[in-house]
């Protein structure tokens, strides 16, 4: 592939084109998930933000499921056009026109592979994690947003003044997808890449395909950020770990959403929910305390039960087994 040279990459240049290009093993990579700025302590009238101006004239791409332009978070209310040397642009398509983007969402693009990629994939995003990261990291100020009745308040990215240029992938992401976005965001000129998204399997640095698609961008000047996954906390369970990438982990946030619950014997069970509705006079129904997995998920088992997991479902896939237990008959 080349060696390696410490003499420094050229800004946002294409990096040096190898004799041969190996033939990569088709993969698929796995997607990873309004307090965000105040629960890290940011304030506009000092620090980071002010010294950054909120991240003002940054473009930040997103390797992502695509975007919804028409959310409110994308409004490019008080921000100036992107930079002249900017070469990235918004791809007319069905269901998502040229014209959405402004001086905001600065640039849309799909990649889909194979058979799939007759004709010109729209960049809308029908899964919702992409919309989420972008407005996460970049989005603009919302005022008097939040869930249902819960968390009302001002939603703002953490870097409100940036654009974003959205390169979408599929839910089920191809490697080759998620790689050719990589190079045309480098191409195009972003500052910043953000993929949340990765595979569980580990490989050797010289054999992933994320982490060497990762060093070229870094290479050309981009800062790369990966996401560093949904499973733990246990050891070991943190991916995308080249030395090249800025992996980001989760943490817990100081935000409580309280609920009581009564059962048959007079005891109440504080927890948290974000359930609207308020039960008056329902019948009581069995309290099952199981381990959520194939063998317990049944029908013969839950039906009509209220389910405790005690094994904390801490792979990642607690949102699909609650769809589950819904499906079954259980409350």
């Amino acid at each position: 592939m080349g060696s390696l040279s410490s003499s420094p990459a050229p800004r946002h240049g294409a990096c040096p084109t190898p004799p041969a290009l190996p033939a990569l093993r088709r993969t698929g990579c796995r997607l990873l998930t309004a307090r965000s700025p105040g629960f890290l302590g940011l304030d506009p009238g000092f620090g980071a933000w002010k010294k950054t101006d909120l991240g003002d004239g940054v473009i930040n791409g997103f390797v992502d499921t695509g975007i919804w332009p028409e959310s409110r978070s994308f409004n490019d209310d008080g921000l100036g056009p992107v930079r002249s040397s900017w070469k990235g642009k918004c791809v007319n398509a069905e269901d998502f026109k040229a014209s959405l983007c402004n001086n905001k969402l600065v640039g849309a693009k799909a990649f889909v592979a194979g058979k799939e990629a007759m004709g010109l994939p729209p960049s809308r995003d029908t899964d919702g994690h992409g919309t989420h990261v972008a407005s996460t990291a970049a989005g603009s100020e919302v005022r008097d947003v939040g869930v249902d009745m819960f968390a009302r308040g001002t939603a703002r990215g953490v870097a409100p003044k940036a654009k974003i240029a959205m390169y979408k992938v599929s839910e089920e992401t191809p490697i080759a997808d998620v790689v050719a976005a990589i190079d045309v965001a480098v191409k195009d000129g972003v500052d910043i890449l953000s993929l949340s998204l990765g595979y569980y399997e580990l490989h050797p640095f010289h054999s992933d395909t994320l982490a060497i698609a990762a060093f070229g961008a870094e290479r050309s000047g981009v800062f790369v950020v990966f996401a560093g996954g949904n499973t733990g906390p246990v050891a070991s369970s943190v991916i995308n770990v080249a030395p090249w990438m800025t992996t980001v982990g989760a943490t817990n946030m100081d935000r409580l959403f309280p609920v009581t619950v009564k059962l048959g014997d007079g005891s109440v069970l504080t927890g948290q929910s974000l359930y609207t509705e308020k039960a008056n006079g329902t019948s009581m129904a069995p309290l099952k305390s199981i381990s959520c997995n194939k063998h317990t998920l049944t029908l013969a088992m839950i039906m009509g039960a209220l389910v405790v997991c005690v094994d904390g479902w801490a792979d990642g896939q607690s949102a699909m087994r609650s769809v589950m237990l819904v499906e079954l008959g259980g409350l």
